[in-house]
């Protein structure tokens, strides 16, 4: 979903499912995959500074999709700012 999600935002359509052992790769490589920098989506932020998981790309194994197959470019939540540290605010 995109814009004011996940109760009023739109659905998008990839085509594609992510699924993962663990929870803090799936949403960042779904992050990713939707044009986000995890740099600026506040709790993936956190979760890559604490190492609760695996947040970039280039180390994790997969499978059948990429960057380029999966084209959707997401907007964020209107009403979130980032403040440039992964902070949301709002």
């Amino acid at each position: 979903m995109e814009n004011d999600s996940p109760i009023k935002g739109t659905g998008i359509d990839w085509g594609a499912a992510v699924s993962s052992c663990s929870p803090v790769a799936a949403d960042c490589l779904a992050a990713q995959l939707m044009g986000f920098d995890i740099n600026d989506v506040g709790y993936l932020w956190y979760c890559g500074k604490l190492g609760l998981g695996v947040s970039e790309m280039s180390e994790m194994n997969i499978v059948g999709i990429t960057r380029k197959t999966v084209t959707a470019n997401s907007s964020p939540i209107p009403h979130l700012k980032n403040s440039g540290t992964g902070e949301m605010s709002g």
